[in-house]
């Protein structure tokens, strides 16, 4: 196999060894869609970024879980922003840079703030956002090991979409978030029926440890 250069980064971080790791696997044209998520299984990160050359934008790049690719996702994002800039292959243009970045659900704009050629903060720019398919409080409460009561009764959890879908769940009091209980098979179904990637459950208040 080939070789193809390639940085792991700690996004969300600003020291070593902290934030959330990233791989991002350089010159990547070559590689088809099975040899990435072989990549992706063997790096066992949360994602694996790809960079590819893109006729639509700066570079295109794609993601991939340990067990799927993903549209679009944040950390990968900052992690990818920051490796084009560091090893050189998007030149910075002073304290702040533009890019375009060209994901599966096309182009982003990303910027990469500096300072004396270091780079500092990477901010993108999702989607607007899509409001899809409403599950139902009873079928998510099953699924998370809740009960319909523990939901917000105006919130009702919805899939929601910045570029890749997730179902949003806002509970009452996170005390349920320590009570949660997820049946994996019921979550694999739903995402087939609801069309969405993963589950992001919150709470607006807090509670004291």
């Amino acid at each position: 196999m080939p070789s193809y250069p390639f940085m792991q980064v700690d996004a969300f971080a600003t020291s070593p060894l902290t934030g959330n790791p990233c791989a991002i696997v350089f010159d990547a044209d070559s590689l088809d869609a099975v040899a990435m998520q072989a990549i992706a299984r063997e790096m066992n990160l949360s994602e694996t970024a790809f960079v590819l050359h893109s006729n639509v934008a700066d570079v295109r790049a794609r993601y991939f879980t340990p067990a799927e690719e993903i549209p679009l996702a944040g950390h990968p994002t900052i992690a990818t922003a920051f490796a084009l800039a560091e090893t050189g292959r998007i030149p910075l243009a002073g304290d702040s840079t533009r890019i375009s970045l060209e994901l599966q659900v096309g182009p982003i704009a990303v910027d990469i703030r500096s300072k004396d050629g270091r780079v500092e903060r990477v901010v993108m720019t999702q989607l607007k956002p899509e409001f899809l398919a409403r599950p139902g409080a009873g079928p998510v409460a099953r699924m998370l090991g809740l009960d319909p009561a523990d939901f917000i009764a105006t919130a009702e959890p919805q899939v929601v979409s910045t570029g890749t879908p997730q179902l949003m769940v806002c509970v009452r009091d996170p005390r349920s978030l320590r009570r949660l209980s997820i049946n994996h098979e019921t979550m694999a179904s739903m995402r087939q029926t609801a069309s969405f990637f993963s589950v992001h459950v919150f709470c607006l208040t807090r509670i004291d440890p």
